[in-house]
């Protein structure tokens, strides 16, 4: 066995894509890709915590049948590059989103009452369910009992929450986060670079449309940027949406293979609006690096 490098994160990415169980779909088409060989030397070591992958999400997506110890594994491991509940919350929505297959959006995914069931990688991602739910026109599944199963909006933000090691972790849909913190406007806010952190979730309330939410995985305050981690329908999976708080709208959105342009669409301005602090200090179990 060779000695054990420093993790390159680009190499490791690449890696996790050749996986022979992710399926690339630009034109849903099913698309076999020969197994890697794991080794000691493919997995990531220990790095400082302000070490992180590109902000890029994959063009692959989940498929059933995939091998999720070996991403357990790979999630289990990175967390244990962090300390603090809020560093491995952030950390937990970067792996889904970067580190990890494309998970497909679904209305109602990963919601349950027995929270447990999210900690770790969910084998039953990607398999095909039924669901009273469908895709309408954003991707070829059109019957409602020819879906895969993934994750939606508030789904993705529990499972971060959970595998973060957040104590109060509960079923809860999008509009029920407002009573867990603060919450703050993201516009025409001069103290809002003062307020926020990674790790706080953002929020929109569609109103008749429903209502988003994600976790904000970056800040650059020089720019007034904030970057947030989320699954969406129009964005088809998950997804990492960077928005300017000066101007409200899209700079850049990590959609991988498929999803709709929101950064030319001025329909999509003003996609998330508020911030909600998450009192993370208030509530935090320890978690063990084992």
């Amino acid at each position: 066995m060779g000695a054990i490098k420093p993790i390159d994160f680009e190499m490791t990415i690449k890696t996790l894509n050749n996986n022979k169980n992710i399926v690339t779909t630009p034109n849903d088409t099913t698309k076999s890709i020969d197994m890697v060989d794991i080794s000691t030397e493919s997995l990531p070591v220990k790095q400082p915590p302000t070490v992180t992958p590109a902000l890029t999400v994959s063009n692959e997506y989940i498929q059933e049948g995939f091998d999720a110890e070996y991403y357990n594994q790979q999630l289990k491991e990175y967390l244990s590059h962090f300390t603090t509940t809020r560093e491995k919350t952030v950390a937990a929505a970067i792996f889904l989103s970067t580190m990890f297959p494309k998970i497909h959006y679904l209305k109602g995914g990963g919601h349950t009452e027995n929270t447990e069931e999210l900690r770790g990688i969910d084998p039953e991602w990607g398999k095909i369910i039924e669901s009273e739910y469908s895709f309408k026109d954003i991707v070829e599944h059109k019957a409602k009992s020819d879906v895969p199963n993934g994750l939606d909006c508030s789904g993705l933000v529990m499972w971060c929450l959970k595998n973060g090691g957040y104590e109060d972790v509960t079923n809860r849909r999008a509009i029920d986060y407002l009573k867990i913190g603060e919450s703050i406007n993201m516009f025409e806010n001069e103290k809002l670079y003062d307020q926020v952190q990674k790790g706080d979730l953002c929020y929109k309330d569609n109103k008749a449309d429903g209502q988003h939410i994600g976790i904000i995985v970056d800040i650059d305050k020089d720019n007034k940027l904030i970057t947030v981690a989320h699954t969406s329908g129009s964005g088809d999976g998950t997804n990492l949406t960077t928005i300017s708080t000066e101007t409200t709208k899209i700079v850049k959105d990590e959609i991988g293979s498929r999803g709709t342009d929101r950064v030319k669409n001025p329909e999509y301005n003003n996609y998330f609006d508020t911030i909600i602090k998450v009192p993370y200090e208030e509530n935090t179990m320890i978690v063990k690096n084992e």
